[in-house]
């Protein structure tokens, strides 16, 4: 055996060994055999290797585990190591077999097949850290190659979003052209995809001069759709793509839900409703998958069914969906909802007479506690109801489907009214201009607060800060150099406290946002608003500058692809309030 090359077997642990009368007399030969050898010549490390060969063979892994760590102990011998891990496959002891391999790291590290068993094996147990390592060092540095470690590599690395060690290593494999496969390129693609910018576009030109015919595969097609979005918002050439995906792996989740997207996204309104509902049923979808023992809601209830209606994803897409609600009631009176905590305030200030309940599910197990309804639904699939009963209606520019249906609480709101007019006579602008979640990939999608100077300088404004993350002392002390600009709100914890932080939206003349929070609230309480993103999938093919939302009357979108370089943004949304205002 070739101690710095892994056989393709050697991690494939639950082998499926011969039965039969003839098989257990030739195993029982065997151990005859080698209890005599024994007494003659005593026990080593080789009749106790040999042993726990035997007792695999006789499919006992129990007792052959024990012979093989025996025989360890003497010997530090690559073929007991390979059996021991043949055991722990059976036996599904994976975090011994990891606690083992790590423990004898030191006297193996030599070997590139180790490397690979305590990559699988650190896989197995979720150490993605110590996985992605592992993985790396057998391939870089001992040139173990198969798609099983490529496959560690990338999957570990998207999971503790370590893209770059992926990236460089796949590149390097790419331009040396050496043993080219499918997990290679999708770990180069995949990694370019994360990493974005220029990486991105460096994964198109691969794409688009390789011999390598990654066409046939689904999942690689499914990547170079996202890429292609990614690099350049090529919508058109991305959606063929997914549409290839789905046609080589029709029954591929991942592939459905990511053809979805790009089908709403473009305007394909029908289809892209259709796979959307294929979301709970997506891995890594964020929404708890609620049991009931009550059946669904569907086509053809009985119009004073009693309804529950139960939120899924975040507070912005929430706000969103609940914007199909008042249609819904008209058409199916007796409801009541579920929100989640932080909405349920805002929705018992909206909806007065509908009951609301929250938590009426188990941690863990995510049955309902209560089940005092005919039917159930969750928020999005309500939303796609709605739309559907709207048809091509929405696909047209001018169309919006309401105003919006955020009421706030009235002392709350007369608080607000008055502090910011004694504030400013000005026209008052809420403003954000990231997410509070921001990291690498996200990044891409806001603005830095620096690059808006030329706006908020302007004195034709008084600001108001929307960043939710950030009260206004918060903001003074992380920004000081815009102290100046924004109107001294006070204490508002805005991401807590969504009824106040509503009840202020609901008093500013306008509101410029990225996709996030404040922009959804100041969109569903009628407030004039901005958004500045990318073609989303509610923007339901709409594309371009100051586009009618296809939602919310007084909400416009600006697309654009490229959020943080766009030398445009600013002064085109700063014309644009000046027209607005008539300043």
């Amino acid at each position: 055996m070739n101690q710095n090359k892994l056989p393709e077997a050697l991690i494939k642990t639950k082998t499926v060994q011969p039965t039969g009368l003839k098989t257990e007399r030739l195993i029982d030969k065997k151990l005859n055999a080698l209890n005599k050898f024994e007494r003659v010549h005593g026990k080593s490390d080789g009749t106790l290797l040999e042993r726990g060969k035997i007792y695999l063979e006789k499919n006992s892994p129990e007792v052959a585990l024990k012979y093989l760590k025996q025989s360890l102990q003497i010997k530090k011998s690559l073929e007991t190591i390979h059996k021991l891990s043949i055991c722990y496959g059976k036996l599904d002891q994976n975090d011994e077999a990891s606690e083992l391999f790590e423990e004898h790291l030191q006297d193996f590290k030599w070997s590139g097949a180790f490397w690979c068993l305590l990559a699988y094996y650190k896989k197995k147990v979720g150490d993605n850290h110590a996985a992605h390592s592992a993985a790396y060092t057998a391939i870089a540095k001992f040139d173990q190659v198969a798609p099983a470690v490529w496959r560690i590599l990338h999957n570990a690395g998207l999971d503790i979003e370590r893209h770059q060690e992926g990236y460089e290593l796949s590149k390097k494999y790419i331009n040396e052209n050496r043993n080219l496969d499918e997990i290679i390129v999708e770990t180069f693609i995949g990694n370019c995809l994360h990493l974005g910018g220029a990486h991105t576009q460096e994964a198109v030109h691969f794409l688009e001069t390789t011999a390598f015919n990654w066409k046939k595969n689904a999942i690689l097609c499914g990547l170079a759709a996202q890429l292609y979005l990614s690099a350049s918002g090529d919508i058109e050439t991305s959606l063929k793509l997914n549409k290839l995906a789905n046609k080589l792996s029709p029954e591929n989740i991942n592939l459905i839900w990511n053809l979805s997207l790009n089908q709403l996204r473009t305007g394909e309104l029908e289809e892209g409703l259709k796979n959307y509902e294929v979301r709970f049923s997506w891995p890594d979808f964020p929404s708890p998958r609620r049991i009931f023992k009550k059946p669904r809601f569907h086509h053809g209830v009985d119009k004073n069914s009693k309804i529950m209606l139960w939120y899924e994803q975040g507070i912005g897409d929430q706000l969103r969906f609940l914007s199909a609600l008042p249609k819904f009631q008209q058409e199916f009176p007796n409801l009541r909802l579920e929100p989640s905590r932080k909405t349920e305030v805002l929705l018992n200030n909206s909806f007065s007479h509908l009951p609301t309940q929250t938590d009426n599910f188990h941690p863990e197990e995510l049955y309902a506690y209560d089940e005092n309804f005919d039917y159930h639904l969750p928020f999005g699939s309500m939303f796609i109801y709605v739309i559907e009963k709207y048809g091509e209606k929405v696909l047209k520019p001018d169309f919006s489907m309401l105003d919006g249906y955020l009421k706030s609480d009235k002392l709350r709101a007369h608080f607000w009214r008055e502090k910011l007019s004694k504030l400013s006579s000005k026209p008052k602008i809420g403003f954000c201009w990231r997410s509070g979640l921001v990291n690498k990939k996200r990044e891409q999608e806001y603005t830095s607060l620096k690059q808006w100077k030329p706006l908020l300088e302007s004195d034709d404004f008084s600001f108001v800060n929307l960043q939710y993350d950030l009260d206004h002392e918060e903001l003074i002390a992380h920004h000081p150099e815009v102290h100046e600009y924004f109107l001294n709100t006070g204490f508002l914890d805005q991401r807590d406290d969504l009824e106040g932080a509503q009840a202020l939206i609901s008093n500013l003349d306008f509101v410029i946002s990225p996709a996030s929070t404040p922009g959804m609230m100041a969109s569903a309480s009628g407030i004039p608003t901005l958004v500045y993103h990318k073609p989303n999938i509610w923007s339901f093919g709409r594309v371009g500058k100051f586009v009618n939302n296809p939602i919310f009357q007084n909400s416009k979108s600006y697309h654009t692809n490229n959020i943080q370089d766009n030398q445009e943004l600013i002064s085109e949304i700063a014309d644009y309030l000046k027209t607005y205002f008539q300043l």
